[in-house]
């Protein structure tokens, strides 16, 4: 259709131009059809000539329908567009919209709305200018639409003066806030039960929580009952026989969908599951904005929308629920720490995780959307972390048996793959096939990062429960996938960081990968693979000693490479001269002096800062032991050391801890103690501005 699409505007347009009163409307209702469907490039190309003619139409006022349907087509328009193309009309198409809310009738007006709520919502911060121009109109049609039959209209009208106000920002917003949160707190107690108007007060409540932020917190009491209650809808269904003509008539009511399950016809209300959703996103927004201050509603809120992640008829609600559970918990969290709560303790905080973890899991467990389930995945990870040092033995039992259960699913279906793919595979089933297989890395590395942490809390008595995942896993070593190797180097860097000896056992199968990692082209894997080869040579003994020849020529590689302090690669660079640095302190007998020399020159570290305070640290216990092989023959290595030493003091994020930085600051002294005043001279004279700054301060002080 793309490749007709000149033609197709060129017939479309010249319809709108039709004598006949019918041909006009439908051919505005195709315009707004094919800008759902081909936008971008519909809006990219003909922007010239649509946004004219749907203004146009939109001046038509003896016929309402077409300046209601013109209003619709330009919201499809401006929700399906670039900014950037709509801002050079956004003059012409707000003064006519503000004509349309004073003139229209109640149809137009709802859509003018709808089309002012969208360009504001396009464009932002871009749309402030046109704050003073709209809102006195959105507020009186709020004001004084006070008639049941307008409540759509109110509702529509609240929710664009809540978008245009966050363009504005709170203190522009401020003059009408106050108003417009009666109004909107009034109109939901109004209205009843399942009411579509209820939607977008919803939404408006979200939106202003978003631009007032902490300032919203006044308001929190008046709504949180209305939110609940919405959050609680009750979902029925109800069943009709599928054979019944009355009853497929009836499925087509507005607002009611069907599907034939065992042959029977289930209809359900969509507007009971849309605002149920909503009323879910709404709470997850009010939680991330105002952290600590949603305290006194986290327990309230953690018991309704946690059950709540295995709701089976609303992706929406599910995904929302799940990204609550992290964020009630941290609110509750800081919200002790901070001392806003002075009745709860960190008892509290495990009394809710413990009633969320079941729901989480039940809720991995029954997902059968891979989105969904990484969401949930991602959820329960955010709260592990928290609630690092709180969890049973039970808990951590109950999550790798849903850890399991994913490795289970993942083989089954990649089983279902490799079968569909022996068939005739169409083109569609192709791409969905991948697009699974990329939800599916996803949860692979939620899951690594889950064991990450559970790794790092239970240490040792974690490993019984690895090994049981061994039969998914160990396969995996042979993978030439980029996702699965990161996610199986970053297991194994924590495995031997955090278990010792007892890790040992682990080498063989997973230090070939590592090693054979540390040259990959991915920098992410590259960098990982450095970190666990250096923890290995520091924790490894005589069990990474077989290995010490291939680690130092992998790391040389990397510290040689052309571009190895490019932005992407410096990270592998730093842990490169971090794993070297441990070969010449734990593998003495493997490693020739000429590889400390190569460190040192290395030094300093400046991206990854975890590291850079091991390895100065480690700099500074070599320089005070006198290490021969760094200080070198007539300690020539001595103004590399100083330059070392000046320019980590001077950097700022400090690459060296405050102990260390003191260490180094009597080592400088002691260095420079036995110089000449020649030598020392010429030193300074050799260093930055700022290392020499740095080295008269130490020898001044």
């Amino acid at each position: 259709m793309l490749q007709n699409l000149k033609g197709i505007i060129n017939t479309v347009l010249n319809s709108f131009e039709d004598p006949n009163l019918r041909v006009r409307w439908a051919a505005i209702n195709a315009l707004g059809q094919l800008l759902i469907d081909l936008c971008p490039a519909l809006a990219n190309k003909f922007h010239g000539r649509v946004l004219p003619a749907l203004n146009k139409a939109m001046e038509d006022f003896e016929n309402p329908c077409i300046q209601a349907h013109a209003t619709i087509a330009l919201v499809n328009f401006i929700e399906n567009c670039n900014g950037l193309i709509l801002k050079p009309y956004l003059d012409g198409i707000v003064r006519k919209l503000v004509v349309l809310l004073q003139q229209g009738n109640q149809i137009v007006q709802e859509g003018a709305v709808s089309a002012l709520t969208s360009s504001a919502d396009a464009l932002l911060t871009q749309f402030s200018n046109y704050y003073d121009a709209v809102m006195p109109h959105l507020m009186h049609i709020l004001t004084n639409s006070t008639d049941k039959n307008l409540r759509m209209l109110r509702a529509k009208s609240a929710d664009c003066i809540s978008v245009v106000g966050l363009s504005a920002g709170k203190d522009k917003f401020g003059e009408h806030v106050e108003v417009v949160m009666q109004m909107l707190i009034s109109l939901r107690s109004s209205l009843n039960p399942d009411d579509p108007a209820t939607n977008y007060v919803l939404q408006a409540w979200e939106v202003i929580c978003k631009c007032l932020d902490h300032d919203f917190l006044p308001y929190m009491t008046a709504i949180m009952p209305s939110l609940l209650e919405s959050a609680q809808l009750e979902f029925d269904l109800g069943i009709a026989s599928a054979d019944s003509i009355a009853d497929a008539q009836d499925s087509d009511d507005l607002g009611t969908e069907t599907a034939t399950i065992r042959g029977r016809r289930i209809r359900y209300r969509i507007s009971i599951l849309e605002e149920k959703a909503l009323a879910c996103n709404v709470l997850l927004g009010c939680i991330e904005v105002l952290g600590e201050q949603f305290y006194p509603w986290t327990k309230k809120v953690a018991l309704v929308l946690a059950p709540l992640i295995k709701f089976n008829y609303h992706e929406e609600v599910r995904k929302a629920s799940a990204r609550a559970m992290p964020e009630l918990l941290y609110s509750a969290a800081k919200a002790i720490k901070k001392g806003i709560s002075p009745d709860h303790d960190k008892l509290c905080i495990k009394e809710m995780f413990d009633f969320i973890l079941p729901e989480l899991l039940q809720g991995i467990h029954k997902e059968q959307d891979l989105e969904t389930c990484t969401i949930i995945l991602e959820s329960l990870k955010e709260c592990l972390k928290l609630i690092a040092t709180l969890k049973g033995e039970i808990q951590v039992s109950n999550i790798m048996e849903e850890i399991k259960h994913l490795f289970t699913s993942r083989d089954s279906r990649k089983r279902e793959r490799k079968r569909i793919k022996t068939k005739d595979c169409p083109a569609e089933d192709l791409a969905l096939i991948n697009k699974e297989k990329e939800h599916e890395d996803l949860i692979l590395e939620q899951i690594g990062e889950c064991l990450s942490i559970l790794i790092k809390t239970s240490k040792e008595a974690f490993l019984s429960y690895f090994d049981e995942l061994s039969v998914h896993i160990t396969p995996m070593l042979e993978s030439k996938s980029i996702q699965k190797k990161r996610v199986l180097v970053g297991i194994f860097d924590d495995l031997a960081d955090q278990c010792g000896d007892a890790a040992l056992k682990y080498y063989d199968a997973y230090l070939p990968v590592l090693l054979d990692a540390c040259n990959n082209n991915d920098f992410i894997l590259r960098q990982s693979a450095l970190f666990g080869v250096g923890i290995c040579a520091k924790f490894g003994g005589s069990k990474f000693k077989p290995y010490c020849s291939e680690a130092l020529s992998k790391i040389y590689n990397v510290i040689q490479r052309q571009n190895a302090l490019a932005p992407d690669h410096v990270l592998a660079y730093d842990n490169a001269v971090s794993a070297l640095g441990k070969l010449c302190q734990f593998h003495r007998d493997r490693v020739k002096a000429k590889a400390v020399v190569t460190w040192l020159n290395c030094l300093p570290i400046r991206h990854d800062i975890g590291e850079a305070k091991v390895v100065h640290e480690q700099l500074c216990s070599m320089v005070e032991s006198s290490d021969r092989r760094l200080l070198g023959e007539n300690n020539k290595h001595h103004f590399k050391i100083i330059s070392v030493y000046t320019e980590v003091l001077s950097s700022k994020p400090p690459l060296v801890t405050k102990g260390t930085s003191e260490r180094m600051v009597n080592s400088l002294k002691e260095l420079t103690k036995k110089m000449s005043q020649a030598t020392l001279h010429k030193t300074l004279s050799s260093l930055s501005v700022n290392q020499q700054h740095v080295l008269r301060s130490v020898l001044n002080c």
